[in-house]
């Protein structure tokens, strides 16, 4: 492929006169560049973490309080009519992206000159297919004759693919400037909590709950606008041109697809309820699968900010790059894997303490959720190693066999198991796609299977912490004490937590 600073038109359909404006922006990016270059890969990856795990603390943290705020003050029936129009927007979003996500933010790590094209040619092309697709939505919701209350929460809640559109996180993650996204995450929190707090107080006010949260995120992305303009030169207009637009899909078809199937994935469970089940199911569901979709939105921070370097890497060094991507298994599974096991000992306690005792009745699908994090865990991160690679048509047929798994379990254990019936279908579904993954990576790319030494013991001490909270029957927090000691132990053994590394540097 020819990139924009190499002398040539690029394949993607950049202009000439879009291409020389980026000759003349080029020496700014290349400073910032020449300065990643020199930074250790430990330092790239230890500052995109640190920046992205403060965001996304910030982000989650806002998500997690105004869902507990909504679940409890909507009740369960509105919350439920809310949680099905966040599904459907989350749902029609690769729609609107396009995979303009994916690809910009690998072809900006490999060029960082491509930001000044690419940015209004994607956000662009992102923000007319939103209002297109709102537009779609809307007629066909009234075609299906919701009632009039569902129908304007539903609509207020798809105006989050047209605020959400305009965003530059993707190109914030392609520069590695990770404290740009969370200045945008900032905002966007900030905005979503009073907007919450102060707008929504009972069930009537479920419409605007969804207006509070699609206005949010155009109050992150137009900060992130302003910021990247005036930090990195890298400006966002409106640009048009249709011709662009066709040559750019092709170039993110295979990322499109991804997105698609990714999605479907972890709404499909939701609409079975919704469809089979009556409003108080749906809003039961709701509460979990917000937390869950949390925990999506939180793994997708971590390969977020691993992703430009791993880009990298294979492109430079493709044994560091195997070396690094098995370290990031053990990382991740090292948080995921206790975190199911609370899911485990914990669910019921959980779900009164969050959200009260009125959802009690979901607490099993919090387990079944819980459990099936470790799985969507190296789903996404043995898809991502595959789209670092170059590799991105192989992670499609993966991703839609998992959603086809999803979806036949749904569709047969849904009407007699209830909400537990679609919990199951996300566990069967995500170990479908996990598993095809992670063959398609080790026969293509040659980096290691998950099930080695160090996941085996790792799951060796949950399975004790279980056993040892299941028969002495203590107070959770006293289990929690052991369990951080236990994997503490277990990371400075392992140089999982480098802290001879870090002694050395405070010295």
């Amino acid at each position: 492929m020819e990139y924009f600073g190499s002398g040539h038109l690029s394949r993607s359909g950049v202009s000439v006169i879009e291409w020389k404006r980026c000759l003349c922006a080029q020496a700014s990016v290349s400073n910032y560049s020449r300065g990643t270059t020199r930074m250790s890969l430990f330092q790239r990856a230890r500052s995109n973490l640190m920046w992205v795990m403060m965001s996304d603390v910030v982000a989650k943290g806002a998500t997690i309080f105004v869902t507990i705020y909504l679940a409890r003050v909507l009740g369960v029936t509105e919350f439920g009519v809310l949680g099905l129009g966040i599904a459907i927007a989350s749902t029609l979003w690769p729609l609107v992206d396009l995979g303009t996500n994916g690809y910009g933010t690998r072809e900006i790590a490999r060029n960082r000159s491509n930001a000044h094209t690419l940015l209004p040619s994607l956000n662009s092309m992102r923000l007319t297919a939103s209002v297109v697709l709102i537009a779609a939505s809307a007629v066909v919701i009234e075609l299906i004759g919701f009632e009039e209350s569902k129908k304007w929460t539903v609509l207020a809640t798809l105006l989050y693919m047209t605020t959400y559109a305009i965003t530059p996180d993707w190109v914030v993650r392609g520069l590695e400037r990770m404290s740009i996204g969370f200045v945008i995450n900032g905002f966007t929190a900030v905005g979503f909590i009073l907007g919450a707090t102060i707008l929504v107080s009972g069930p009537e006010d479920a419409t605007t709950a969804g207006l509070v949260r699609s206005f949010s995120f155009a109050i992150g992305a137009i900060a992130g606008l302003i910021i990247l303009s005036r930090l990195e030169g890298v400006r966002f207009r409106f640009s048009a041109q249709l011709d662009d637009w066709l040559a750019l899909i092709k170039q993110t078809y295979h990322f499109l697809i991804n997105r698609v199937a990714t999605n479907l994935g972890q709404y499909i469970p939701f609409f079975a309820v919704s469809v089979m089940l009556t409003d108080i199911d749906t809003g039961l569901f709701a509460a979990p699968h917000r937390l869950y979709i949390v925990a999506v939105g939180g793994m997708a921070a971590i390969t977020s900010a691993i992703y430009p370097i791993l880009t990298d890497l294979h492109q430079k060094d493709p044994e560091k790059f195997r070396r690094f991507q098995r370290k990031l298994v053990d990382y991740i599974l090292l948080l995921f894997i206790p975190a199911a096991g609370l899911g485990i000992i914990a669910s019921d306690r959980l779900m009164n303490l969050i959200f009260g005792t009125e959802y009690l009745p979901a607490a099993s699908v919090l387990t079944i959720m819980l459990l099936t994090l470790p799985l969507l865990a190296m789903r996404s991160l043995y898809m991502f190693t595959l789209l670092s690679a170059g590799y991105e048509k192989y992670a499609f047929p993966a991703n839609m066999a998992g959603v086809i798994i999803q979806l036949i379990i749904a569709v047969n254990l849904v009407p007699t198991m209830g909400v537990e019936g679609a919990a199951i279908g996300m566990l069967a579904g995500e170990l479908t796609s996990a598993t095809i993954l992670i063959s398609l990576s080790t026969k293509k790319i040659g980096v290691g299977s998950p099930l080695q030494a160090e996941t085996f013991t790792v799951l060796g001490i949950t399975g004790v912490l279980i056993c040892l909270q299941l028969w002495r029957e203590w107070h959770l927090g006293i289990t929690i004490g052991i369990s951080l000691i236990a994997y503490a132990a277990y990371g400075l053994k392992t140089g999982l937590i480098p802290l001879n590394k870090l002694i050395n540097r405070r010295s």
